[in-house]
């Protein structure tokens, strides 16, 4: 990345427009897949107790 940023470097006007822009409200997970996960990750050390 450093080495085609170098050969080709980016206008401040062209860097604006291929920004990604990131929003706390895309990392919110449900309260349903919270519940899912605790119940899959039991599971899992069920298993790795019995079977270990």
């Amino acid at each position: 990345m450093v080495g085609i940023s170098v050969v080709n470097p980016v206008s401040e006007e062209e860097s604006e427009i291929h920004q990604i822009e990131v929003d706390k409200s895309m990392f919110k997970v449900s309260s349903e897949f919270i519940v899912g996960s605790f119940i899959i990750s039991g599971v899992l050390v069920a298993l790795y107790t019995v079977f270990w």
